[in-house]
């Protein structure tokens, strides 16, 4: 059942509503959000360039997301073949605000438990504690949710091994994600042992379209981006245009904090003027 729309909807973006939410139960109670977005459409590219990202979108539900933590388990364990005698589960958080990897160390201990041997000291949600938790020889497996354009984790990755190796200890370090966009793989993958996402993402726009197609669209979404506000809650329009590091991601989990790498055409909380915007993805 679609929701009931607080504005008088065209045919056209209703019939287009109710196909989307017919093909994605998520949408079903996105109507109003679809609509103020196709408002902003003025040509036919704008409104195909949407409508095909919001089909893109990949989105997971909470059950859905047990089972990326039960495969990333699965994959330390019977892929990587670490024990839990040689490794620990760390969060790439180095900040005292709350951070997702912090959260995501914690809910993998439910699904580690299914294996033997876990246990409290194998999970570390604080990354300066990983040096010192860390033994020479052993495993540092990095996990998260999501990884968007590559950057935090490839910088990360580095500050870690720089010291580790300034206290003398040579250590394998890999990284385990829900989902990760592919273009991240080149920053990642030189830096550490082994790089495994359960979902590899595409990029929206220039992964989907070629030559005269991908330059009508880019422009699509640049004319889109326009109307919205160039500065919102100290943040400026310019450092997210398609996404954080131009990420192009389409990508939602229920009940979880959205990743800036998304449009921003999705998530950005004002048009300009300072209009408050109904969000298909609203994030803090």
């Amino acid at each position: 059942m679609v929701e009931r729309s607080n504005e008088i909807m065209s045919m056209p973006n209703f019939a287009e509503i109710l196909r989307l939410a017919m093909k994605s139960q998520w949408l079903e109670k996105k109507s109003n959000a679809i609509n103020e977005i196709f408002g902003l459409c003025v040509t036919p590219e704008q409104k195909s360039l949407v409508t095909n990202l919001i089909e893109r979108f990949h989105y997971a539900t909470p059950n859905d997301q047990l089972q990326y933590r039960r495969a990333i388990a699965f994959h330390i364990v019977q892929t990587l073949k670490v024990s839990p005698e040689n490794s620990i589960i760390i969060a790439l958080n180095d900040r005292e605000l709350a951070d997702s990897s912090s959260s995501y160390v914690q809910q993998m201990k439910g699904v580690l438990a299914e294996y033997d041997g876990w246990k409290s000291g194998n999970f570390v949600d604080k990354l300066i504690s990983a040096v010192s938790a860390a033994e020479d020889g052993k495993s540092i497996i990095i996990v998260d949710d999501f990884a968007g354009s590559g950057d935090t984790i490839s910088k990360k990755s580095a500050w870690l091994r720089q010291k580790l190796e300034g206290c003398g200890k040579d250590c394998n370090i890999f990284v385990a994600v829900a989902s990760a966009m592919e273009s991240s793989m080149d920053k990642v993958v030189p830096l550490v042992k082994d790089y495994y996402a359960v979902n590899w993402l595409r990029k929206g726009l220039t992964d989907f379209y070629d030559g005269e197609d991908a330059v009508s669209m880019s422009l699509a979404m640049e004319q889109l981006e326009e109307k919205l506000k160039k500065r919102s809650n100290g943040k400026s329009i310019n450092d997210y245009s398609f996404g954080w590091k131009r990420s192009e991601a389409t990508y939602f989990l229920e009940g979880d904090n959205p990743p800036n790498n998304n449009f921003p055409i999705f998530w950005w909380p004002e048009l300009k003027g300072g209009v408050k915007r109904n969000r298909l993805t609203p994030r803090i």
